[in-house]
């Protein structure tokens, strides 16, 4: 699978990216959390482009191809109130959850399948989370540790492509993921190499 980014322009962006990465590889793209949201958000077909192209395979994203290519594609924000999905912003803040561990949490808030759990778990590890504080309730969680918890549960999720903005982990971390999981991943923040 090759993700291509062709001029694309958005509201937040300063200027025009492009960018090409298939499955194994990693592109980065420098730009704030804001616009880094924005773009991630116009990629999927969330958030209307102001110019360029975005196409998967050669072939252009449209309106009627956009719900496609976002049921491959796991999404993990700079800011928690972006998420394309209101139900995952709501589990994530951790408003009206009481009891339970991390797994019943995942699985009955995030819609997570319960097969999943253990890869939710591993990329915790491997991000770096303490898993003593990953398995608190979700209010006790920082907003940091909650944006480390979303890296691993989208990259638990992901099939084909994984969408970063200001991504929480340790150097080197997305491109052994996307080379291990054999995902494609766009990641936009400040201070990184394009």
């Amino acid at each position: 699978m090759t993700l291509e980014l062709n001029q694309v322009q958005t509201h937040a962006l300063p200027e025009p990216v492009s960018l090409r990465v298939s499955t194994g590889g990693v592109a980065n793209v420098e730009a704030d959390g804001q616009a880094g949201d924005d773009l991630l958000l116009a990629i999927v077909g969330l958030r209307p482009l102001q110019g360029g192209v975005v196409s998967l395979d050669g072939a252009p994203l449209t309106p009627l191809s956009a719900p496609w290519f976002r049921r491959m594609t796991a999404f993990a924000p700079s800011r928690l109130s972006v998420t394309p999905d209101s139900a995952i912003e709501r589990a994530l803040s951790g408003r009206g959850y009481q009891a339970g561990t991390m797994t019943q949490w995942c699985v009955e808030s995030l819609g997570l399948a319960p097969s999943l759990m253990g890869s939710v778990e591993s990329e915790a590890a491997l991000i770096g989370m303490d898993m003593q504080v990953a398995h608190s309730l979700p209010a006790a969680l920082t907003d940091d540790q909650r944006r480390q918890l979303l890296l691993a549960v989208a990259v638990a999720r992901a099939t084909r492509l994984l969408l970063v903005c200001q991504p929480l982990c340790p150097e080197g971390y997305l491109q052994q993921m996307a080379q291990r999981r054999q995902l494609a991943v766009v990641s936009v923040g400040e201070g990184v190499a394009q």
